[in-house]
């Protein structure tokens, strides 16, 4: 196999989403550029990434997703929406915020 064979499947929130981001400098495109390996990708979206997704939201996804893409190279990014308003990781919600809240 090579490296024009290989998919890489960027499965996440809105990092690995591109939210906000310029084409070019979403990770799975910058990768591809810099690996040579192509990434799952339908259009100019990653199909495997979700803006606001939570670790519950992206296991639920999980089966029904990875029974349409196959990808040889798995990168995930899981997390990043579980942040308190001081920066600190609350899994999966801060202290003070009940589900539902908006903080």
């Amino acid at each position: 196999m090579t490296k024009k064979d290989l998919t890489a499947g960027f499965f996440g929130d809105s990092i690995f989403y591109g939210y906000q981001t310029d084409y070019e400098s979403r990770c799975f495109r910058v990768f591809e550029k810099e690996s040579g390996i192509r990434p799952v990708f339908v259009g100019r979206e990653n199909p495997l990434g979700f803006p606001g997704a939570g670790i519950y939201d992206l296991i639920k996804l999980c089966d029904s997703l990875f029974n349409v893409y196959y990808p040889d190279i798995l990168f995930l990014c899981i997390g990043a929406n579980h942040f308190d308003g001081e920066g600190i990781l609350r899994y999966p919600y801060s202290i003070e915020q009940e589900r539902g809240q908006a903080q």
